[in-house]
This record gives C-alpha cells, structure tokens and sequence, in this order.
C-alpha cells in the first residue's frame, strides 16, 4: 500500500464540492478512464469523462456551483489559486487510487474549465501484453534493439503513442545503456532512464536535444518532432551513433517521410537516419459475452457489431481498447522514393481494421472507419 500523497488527504476533505470531486476522480479511475473534463456552461457545470475513447456525461449541476467546483478543483490538483484568467498546468498524485494525473485549467467563456488526464501508476510497459499483434511488436522491438538509427511513432493525440515508446525503452537494458527522453512534459517515471521535462526547463526540443547529445547517450526518446531544426538534429543523431525514438503528426506510417522532406530533411539523410516508421491507433474491443451479428453488413466472414445495452462484462458492448500498428521498414522507404504515390497494401491500418473485423475483435463500423 503507498503512502497516502498531499493531494490523497485533500480529496478526504469533508466539504459538498470536494465530495463531488472525489466521487468524480473514483468514478473516473474504477471505470478505466483516460480524461475527465469539469466545464463551466451557460446555465450548467458538466461533469464528464472519456471511456474507450469516447466522452460521456457523468453528472450536470447548476452553474451557481461553477466558481466553488472550480476553485476547489483547483486545490486539490495543486494548481495556484490566485492565477486568474491565465492557462495552468499541474501534475498530482492519488496514491489511494493508484493514478497520477496532468492537469490543466482554461479561461472560457463562461469560467475556467479544467481537464484530468488520467495517468495509472501500474501502467504496464510490455507491448506484447496490451495487442494482438504480435508480428508488429516483434518488429518494432528488434528496431529498438538497433545501435543507431531513427525510430517514428506516428498517430493522432490518444492513440498510444506514448505508451508504444515506453515499452520499447522499458524492453532495453537501462542498466547497460545511457538512455534519455526528452519530454512536453514527462508522462510516466522510468526507473534508471535520465528524464527532461522541457515544459517545466523552459527550454525547447532542439535545445534539449543538442545538450543532451554532449551527455554521451546511447538512446533518446524525444517527445516530439516539429520543426525543422528538431528534425535535423534528430536525423544527425540517428546518423552518428545515437538510436532516437520520437513521434511525428501524419496520418500514416509512410506520409512520416513527407512530413520530414517537409521539414526540410533532404532524402540523403531520411535514407540513412530513418530505420522505421509506424502508424498507430486504438480500436474498440468488442465482448464476446454480448456482442452482436451484424447481419445488414455484407462483408465475407461474420462479422458483429457493439451491442449497445452491454452486459455484466462490459461497457455497452465494449471491453477496452487495443491498438493496430502498421509498419514501414526501409524496402517501403525505397518503394517511395521510386514513387511518391506508394502505399502500403497488405500492412495498412485499413487492412489490419477489416482483419479484426472478420475475426469478431472489433465491430465493422469500427472497420469501417478505416476506409478512404
């Protein structure tokens, strides 16, 4: 059992709307939610959270209850109480519950809204454990295996991302190994990984990165690139002896290579920097107990859909999510070169969506959604 935090004693405060968050921030963990959102409307305070992906209502009350909820909201997070009108960060720790969470406050229209996003303490870093795909996660730990070379994870916010570059950190030897993020901000603590939170450093990625290329480094996971002078010094990295983990906004696994000629990478450089690019997202489990045919969707093999009234077993027909990983590797960066309308076929998100699809994981309209 941990030790009970700051934040731990602040939510056991006997007062109406401490209750009312601590029945929120409970509800929001047993449930396995990502987000919970505390936003002040015009006549209501709303009180919802985000579940398998999507948002759900848990509670309304009056907006007379606005300012007092969201000073308190405050409070227990740790935020400072006399920033007014201003955005703010934080972080907290609910050992009782075993989370941590990022906070952030915004000025809206009608009052301040705050965000929770919800981060578990027992978060399990093993690729293998958390999808099916089990020829992907081979890939893309024998990638990280590699002495050198750059490594993009891409997806949109809330599709693993993160997760997916903890795990392959978590599967090398720390022990034998100098590795390093560099964060905005750090989401999970890594034991024996040297970890920069450039959000609170005041320091940019780029900068971050050139100081710790002089700390001798074997491994570096960089949250993000951006800009052109992040991708250059990440691609030179890669080139000089470094393996660099980092994610990148496309859509696919292979649009990660016109995203870096975008930022300026000449193809020389992607050729011998980039050693593979993934695309990721997170797709609803269906349950076995209660999911349903989908008899009006003519697709070969049976297909089921989500059985919106659920059961015992789970949330309106879902249990959890689990993500699709699509892969290029350096014969699929050749094949673009030679041609800039390559894509990939048998490896795409859509083909692996449609796959689950006809195995009854994932219901078709979640397939479906795969489509271009």
């Amino acid at each position: 059992m941990k030790m009970q935090t700051e934040f731990d004693t602040r939510l056991d405060h006997r007062e109406p709307h401490v209750e009312i968050l601590k029945d929120l921030i409970y509800s929001a963990a047993k449930n396995g939610a990502s987000d919970i959102h505390i936003e002040p409307k015009e006549s209501s305070l709303e009180f919802r959270m985000r579940i398998n992906g999507v948002m759900k209502l848990w509670k309304s009350v009056s907006s007379k209850h606005s300012d007092s909820v969201i000073w308190r909201a405050k409070w227990v997070a740790g935020l400072d109480l006399s920033v007014v009108g201003q955005p703010q960060d934080g972080r907290a720790s609910f050992n009782s519950l075993g989370i941590d969470v990022r906070v952030n406050a915004m000025p809206t229209l009608y009052g301040c809204k705050i965000v929770f996003r919800i981060l578990r303490q027992d978060q399990n870093f093993n690729l293998g454990s958390w999808g099916n795909d089990t020829e992907a996660v081979k890939i893309l730990e024998a990638s990280a295996k590699k002495s050198q070379g750059l490594i993009l994870i891409t997806g949109p916010t809330g599709s693993g991302k993160t997760t997916t570059l903890y795990s392959l950190l978590a599967s090398l030897d720390a022990d034998a190994k100098n590795i390093a993020t560099i964060e905005h901000p750090v989401e999970y603590k890594l034991p024996g990984i040297t970890q920069v939170d450039v959000s609170e450093r005041g320091m940019s990625f780029s900068a971050a990165m050139r100081a710790m290329l002089r700390q001798d480094p074997d491994v570096i996971l960089l949250g993000e690139i951006r800009d052109r002078e992040t991708a250059e010094i990440a691609t030179q990295a890669a080139n000089t002896g470094h393996l660099v983990l980092s994610t990148i906004h496309t859509n696919s696994a292979i649009e990660a290579i016109a995203r870096l000629e975008q930022l300026g990478v000449d193809e020389w450089t992607i050729k011998s920097s980039l050693i593979l690019s993934s695309a990721q997202r997170l797709v609803k489990r269906l349950c076995n107990s209660c999911k349903i045919p989908a008899l009006d969707i003519n697709v070969a093999g049976k297909i089921y859909k989500a059985n919106s009234s659920g059961c015992s077993e789970c949330s309106k027909g879902v249990t959890g999510r689990i993500p699709i990983i699509e892969i290029a590797t350096t014969s699929d960066f050749q094949s673009y070169f030679s041609d800039k309308s390559f894509e990939l076929t048998g490896n795409s998100l859509q083909t692996k969506a449609m796959d689950l699809a006809r195995k009854g994981v994932i219901g078709i309209d979640e397939a479906m959604g795969f489509i271009r």
